[in-house]
């Protein structure tokens, strides 16, 4: 078994834990023709990752099933929305974003600058508003 942390993942497997969890919270077991289809990208290409992701101890994909997070996929998941949160109540506080669209930003932040010039955004995010509120 792999460890990993999400500073080693790259952004294509973050963006893939992140619409995982997001069909996760609709269901708990996510088959790969939905991300397909969110993602605009092949079944073909869904399973590469999935398999790659399984080899990471991220998900869980039996032979001839649905995928779901394992406790260390989530792990994962849940740091990569903490690091979001800063960024979305800034937006949502200073520019006046309804949260939905915070979230929006702050994504499309994270898979542009990549995790650690987002990391520190987030940080400076974080301060400035701890100065202001």
């Amino acid at each position: 078994m792999v460890k990993v942390q999400k500073n080693e993942l790259t952004i294509t497997q973050i963006k893939y834990m992140l619409i995982l969890s997001e069909l996760s919270n609709e269901s708990t077991k996510i088959q790969c023709k939905d991300v397909a289809k969110l993602l605009g990208v092949t079944k073909p290409s869904v399973h590469t990752m999935i398999n790659g992701l399984c080899e990471l101890d991220l998900i869980y994909k039996p032979h001839y099933g649905k995928v779901s997070i394992t406790e260390k996929g989530k792990e994962i998941i849940t740091e990569c929305n903490a690091c979001f949160y800063p960024v979305e109540i800034y937006y949502n506080k200073i520019f006046g974003f309804d949260i939905y669209d915070a979230r929006k930003v702050a994504v499309t932040l994270f898979f542009e600058l990549g995790y650690l010039k987002f990391s520190a955004m987030s940080d400076k995010m974080m301060a400035l508003l701890d100065m202001k509120y």
